[in-house]
């Protein structure tokens, strides 16, 4: 999500913000009227021309009670007196119907600490004025929320090379830095001078302008800039239509610059914003995993699938041995459509969304979580933000505040062992000042005593307001979709009764002496499959490959360049490499390491090793494939078990399904709905004949999806062998309102995570037993058809 925001970052989008219109206004010296508790609420009606007769102002609570009533003659202030923690709708209401409304928040004062779990997406710097940026700042400050995330763009800052002009950017990290905030900066576009195609969404020609921006950019920052996040989302064709292999070479390049401007600071990959299983997998066997401190990803879904998430990205690091670190998820965020204002119920379902987002992200075993976003912001037709135009915050804004106070100290303990009433969540939260647990329902409100102690234990709401308790005796407390905060004293709850999280921070640094050398393949660019994260190249053509080496150090390197395929001994090529520091050198594959399988891929592996023996380089690695455009096809056989009557419909717990056959063989339709919360999938499963599959490449369909579908519904095959193991596409295809043709080749079906451990790792033709054809989604349902569903089988040669 976001995407409009981090593809642009030009000063067009801080028109989103613009001053307020309206003829009578009220106003408060504080930035967004935001206010810390103890402190007396002032309210000032501004009232254009000469003002007279007698207002009324009320304070409303969030839950619904007065709060505060005065009566005042305007230029008289409005003084509400100290009111308790919480979120108040005011307004006020003048001679001849004349009125006025405004948000007023008031926080608790809160410490920032910087090992405090809680973030926010700010892009300060791109979605507000300058005159703006103070004010922002201050409004998280007084949120207490101690991390942000900002925004750059290489390309405005370094317009020629070697020339930095940092402008609105130091304004933006100077407003964070004198309210004491901590800042994570992240930029996703190469300047247009650094390729010869001037393609910003690529990775530049030369690896040596990433690594002097990276020097340049850590060096101007430091002290003020805490983090460094390495691109955005580039496993999704959006941010980057290059394959994984081109962003480790550049990863490469930009964290040796950081380091060597400030050997200290923490750099995070790239933000998966998928369950990037293929990019990933490339990634990592490019030996990434040791030019980055953080783990990094993004969720845009409900919070009860952030879990699942979750753990598919520990699944896989534990896979590829990369070391525990610490895990950040640096956005988060609730689109909510809205044409021009936030409703009510939005603003509802954005406040409750806050503290359920950063309590499941704790309890999934991530460290510090980022709401996106602070400032208001459209996209696509939908809002996020919890400010709205004109700087004023939603609920929300006091949910953050919340989340910041009570969990801002705390370490996540767990989660109840045993059972629970349904749809009940309960999380516990160690603090050093005791225990906290929140709650809320996730289906019918529920009822919970709550007992009484020697000491007294405290209810909260999700703005911050306590809730009334019972002087004497248990305490009832009726536990609905708005979670509660229950402040306990240290040790009611015993923590052998609960189960912690998934995983746990180790931290680590960047290794002394990581190499200089930065490796690269260069392909053809239009032969790259993003999808397939792979290159494709023509049969019996020969395709131009040539291998670049950038030495980065202060050294001149002297060694050899090794090639190898899919990680084979011996040596299929050897290069001799002399590179000067700073130096570029590029080298001619030979045509031996070019032979390529029909109806698979093979690893391309790179790196230079200095005489001795010692690597001055990690690996560069790539995956290459036959493109199956440039292949005869030897056979389609239509699949006889894809009529419809024969698919069992196999949706999520979530969901309801029907699952039917169209007119014609090798047809099925699919229609899911999803009422309630929970993972949303569903697909229909038929027997398979794997004895039939023996020699074949690909599986191929014609599908499209119905209008209702959601832009981030995925559809994808899975086919299961006899042991229960599955394989399935782990990029997925998209959805697509007219029919289109899909081919999916049984050499990338990857394994399934949550199907039975296989011991070969690869799936087995003539073992499937079952097919799957179905959909994920965040959308309330979804309607799938489906034909010509057939084997694909292509004619040699290999090249």
């Amino acid at each position: 999500m976001g995407a409009t925001l981090r593809a642009l970052g030009v000063a067009g989008l801080c028109a989103m913000v613009g001053p307020p219109a309206a003829a009578v206004r009220l106003t408060s010296a504080e930035p967004g009227n935001v206010f810390v508790m103890g402190s007396r609420v002032v309210l000032r009606i501004e009232v254009p021309g000469a003002s007279s007769g007698l207002w009324q102002v009320r304070a409303v609570s969030y839950g619904g009670t007065e709060a505060a009533n005065r009566t005042v003659r305007p230029p008289q202030p409005v003084d509400l007196g100290p009111l308790p923690a919480g979120y108040y709708d005011v307004t006020a209401v003048g001679p001849a119907g004349a009125t006025a409304s405004a948000p007023v928040v008031v926080v608790a004062r809160t410490r920032l600490r910087a090992s405090s779990p809680i973030g926010v997406d700010a892009a300060h710097a791109w979605l507000l004025r300058p005159e703006q940026l103070d004010a922002g700042a201050r409004m998280i400050r007084l949120a207490g929320v101690p991390w942000i995330r900002e925004r750059i763009a290489w390309g405005e800052v370094e317009r020629q090379r070697g020339s930095f002009v940092w402008t609105r950017y130091d304004a933006a990290v100077d407003a964070a830095r004198r309210q004491g905030l901590r800042i994570v900066q992240v930029f996703h576009s190469s300047p247009g001078w650094s390729r010869a195609d001037g393609d910003t969404a690529r990775y530049p020609d030369d690896p040596r302008d990433a690594f002097r921006f990276g020097e340049a950019a850590a060096r101007h920052f430091r002290g003020r800039v805490q983090a460094w996040e390495v691109w955005n989302e580039a496993d999704i064709p959006h941010f980057s239509v290059e394959p994984a292999s081109e962003y480790a070479a550049f990863l490469k390049a930009v964290a040796r610059g950081l380091k060597r401007a400030d050997p200290r600071i923490p750099v995070t990959q790239v933000s998966y914003a998928l369950q990037a299983e293929l990019f990933a997998d490339l990634l990592y066997r490019n030996g990434a995993a040791a030019y980055f401190d953080v783990f990094n990803y993004h969720i845009y879904a409900q919070p009860a699938a952030f879990p699942a998430r979750a753990q598919g990205h520990f699944d896989l690091l534990d896979r590829h041995r990369v070391p525990r670190m610490p895990v950040w998820l640096t956005e988060a965020g609730l689109p909510l459509p809205v044409a021009a204002a936030l409703s009510d119920e939005q603003k509802r379902q954005q406040a409750e969304f806050v503290p359920k987002s950063y309590v499941m992200s704790l309890a999934s075993g991530t460290d510090r979580h980022f709401f996106f976003v602070f400032p208001h912001y459209v996209e696509g037709g939908s809002w996020f933000g919890l400010l709205d135009p004109d700087m004023r915050p939603y609920p929300g804004y006091a949910a953050l505040a919340t989340v910041a106070r009570l969990l801002g100290s705390a370490e996540y303990a767990g989660r109840p062992v045993g059972d629970q009433p349904p749809g009940l969540q309960s999380h516990l939260f160690e603090t050093p000042r005791g225990q906290v647990l929140v709650v809320w329902s996730d289906g019918d409100p529920v009822r919970l005593t709550v007992p009484r102690g020697d000491r007294p234990v405290r209810v909260v709401d999700i703005v911050g307001a306590d809730v009334p308790m019972a002087t004497r005796g248990p305490h009832s407390l009726t536990v609905a979709s708005s979670p509660l905060y229950l402040l306990l004293p240290r040790g009611t709850l015993r923590a052998d009764g609960w189960r912690a999280a998934a995983r746990r921070e180790a931290g680590r640094r960047l290794p002394p002496g990581l190499p200089d050398v930065v490796v690269r393949w260069l392909l053809p660019k239009d032969a790259v499959r993003k999808a397939r994260e792979l290159y494709e190249l023509p049969a019996n053509a020969a395709t131009p490959a040539r291998i670049q080496v950038a030495n980065l150090g202060r050294g001149p390197v002297s060694g050899r360049l090794e090639l190898r395929t899919d990680g084979a001994e011996p040596l299929l090529g050897s290069i001799a490499v002399e590179a000067e520091p700073m130096g570029l050198a590029t080298f001619d594959v030979p045509r031996t390491l070019r032979r390529l399988p029909v109806g698979g891929k093979v690893e391309w592996t790179a790196l230079v090793v200095e005489t001795g023996g010692r690597r001055s380089s990690a690996p560069a690695v790539v995956d290459v494939a036959v493109d199956p455009a440039t292949l005869g096809v030897a056979s389609e056989v239509p699949l006889p078990m894809a009529a419809g009557a024969t698919w069992d419909a196999n949706p999520s717990p979530a969901g309801r399904a029907q699952v039917s056959g169209l007119p014609g063989a090798g047809e099925m339709r699919l229609r899911v709905e999803f009422p309630g919360a929970g993972d949303r999938w569903c697909y229909p499963r038929a027997a398979a004949d794997g004895a039939r599959w023996v020699g074949a490449h690909a599986i191929t369909f014609e599908y499209r999806t119905g209008p209702e579908v959601s832009p981030d519904t995925l559809v994808r095959v899975q086919c299961v062998e006899e042991g229960g193991s599955g394989y399935f596409t782990p990029v997925g295809l998209p959805p697509s309102l007219e029919w289109r043709r899909a081919v999916v080749q049984f050499a990338d079906l990857a394994h399934a995570p949550w199907s039975t451990a296989d011991p070969d790792r690869r799936l087995t033709l003539g073992s499937v037993r079952q097919l799957l054809l179905g959909v994920n989604t965040t959308g309330g349902g979804v309607t799938l058809e489906v034909r010509r569903l057939q084997l694909l089988t292509y004619h040699g040669p290999d090249i």
